[in-house]
């Protein structure tokens, strides 16, 4: 008879400072749940309280389907074909449960300027201490934080496009479809949270997006900068202080890939170099591979010239996704010959786990999320723990 929401009352520490107030108010939807009120036919009430989300201990990224994108702005045909391509190629590697809003205007940038994306608002995770783009954030959540668009995306108006998407450009062309799924892949969140404005009060510091036209500066980290190192066998970007962390943004011994991380093991074991010239490049240090790190092309380094094409996905590119934190498709995953002795999570959004001859110890935990799961012969639980999430 009756469907109301509730949520909590929380009380700011810091009611003066936007940003503590803006995580108070996330704080309080992600606890927020439904009451429904029914009336049985001999008239009696019963209230039954669903928690809306679930618990913060529970929170992850959910898997489901291939990623969906809902895509607005002013393109014309051509150039939405072609944007519908570079999404088609990002929603064949991603899995997640809420819908990315991609909204692309195509506009009159500043001079040199291709192409430039905003994740909107950035996502703050509870316990985490760690800013995550607004598509990612989304999944971690369960459901769409923010009324806004996930990314907010610019096309330059000032150059000449080829929108083909199985032919190349020619020689005085830019390609669309390579700019596209370089800003897309900003936008899901390969991008650094560090400012730079020239000033030793703020260089260094960290700045993430509250809305489509504000920022705010912050103590905490993104996501993509805790992927971040200094050289190949130094410490964490995260781990210093301001004054370091602009000293290594300029340093051109910029590095990513955590240890045991998936783009360690896409890149042969080794940390990829990241674009960190000794003069910072505002719109491409920090958030980008190397120019020189590889004599293979890659999507993400800082620059493109005329009549070339690169719109592939590289390995380096979902590895770093994974180490995010999103969820990833695979057809099959094999868990097999395994002894589970702490806590233990296997994912495929868009796939198949296959767990056999494994065996869960007393003091182990088995998180299985896929679309669908297949227990053979010879798995055993010994008074562990299991868990399995399906769509």
């Amino acid at each position: 008879v009756h469907i109301f929401k509730e949520k909590p009352r929380l009380i700011p520490a810091f009611p003066n400072d936007p940003e503590n107030l803006r995580y108070v108010a996330q704080l309080e939807e992600e606890m927020s749940y439904y009451v429904y009120m029914y009336k049985l036919p001999d008239r009696t009430l019963i209230i039954y309280d669903e928690h809306f989300n679930p618990s913060i201990e529970e929170n992850g990224v959910r898997t489901g389907t291939n990623l969906q994108f809902n895509l607005s702005g002013n393109l014309n045909t051509q150039q939405q074909a072609a944007t519908l391509h570079a999404i088609n190629l990002w929603s064949a590697e991603l899995a997640g449960v809420v819908p990315v809003d991609i909204k692309v205007e195509f506009v009159s940038l500043p001079s040199g300027t291709l192409g430039r994306s905003r994740q909107q608002p950035h996502y703050l995770k509870s316990g985490d201490s760690t800013w995550y783009s607004s598509a990612l954030g989304n999944q971690i959540a369960n459901y769409k934080v923010s009324n806004l668009s996930d990314i907010k995306l610019e096309m330059s108006s000032n150059f000449s496009w080829n929108y083909s998407i199985t032919s190349p450009p020619s020689g005085n062309q830019y390609d669309w479809l390579t700019v596209m799924l370089h800003e897309i892949t900003h936008g899901l969140g390969f991008a650094s949270l560090i400012y730079w404005d020239n000033t030793l009060q703020n260089n260094g510091r960290y700045v993430y997006t509250v809305n489509d036209t504000l920022a705010a500066y912050t103590n905490y980290p993104g996501i993509f900068d805790r992927q971040l190192f200094q050289g190949t066998s130094g410490p964490n970007l995260t781990s210093l202080n301001q004054s370091q962390r602009a000293a290594l943004v300029v340093s051109n011994n910029l590095f990513s890939g955590r240890p045991s991380s998936h783009l360690l093991a896409a890149n042969g074991g080794a940390r990829v170099k990241m674009y960190a010239p000794f003069s910072w490049r505002s719109g491409s240090s920090v958030s980008h591979w190397d120019w020189d790190n590889s004599a293979t092309p890659t999507l993400m380094k800082p620059f493109l010239d005329p009549g070339f094409r690169h719109a592939v996905i590289d390995a380096r590119e979902v590895a770093i996704m994974q180490d995010m934190g999103w969820a990833v498709c695979r057809p099959i995953v094999n868990f097999t010959n395994q002894t589970v002795t702490t806590n233990m999570t296997v994912a495929n959004g868009c796939g198949v786990v296959n767990v056999q001859n494994t065996t869960v110890t007393p003091t182990g935990t088995l998180n299985i999320r896929a679309e669908r799961v297949t227990i053979g012969p010879g798995f055993t639980v010994q008074s562990g723990n299991l868990t399995i999430r399906v769509p």
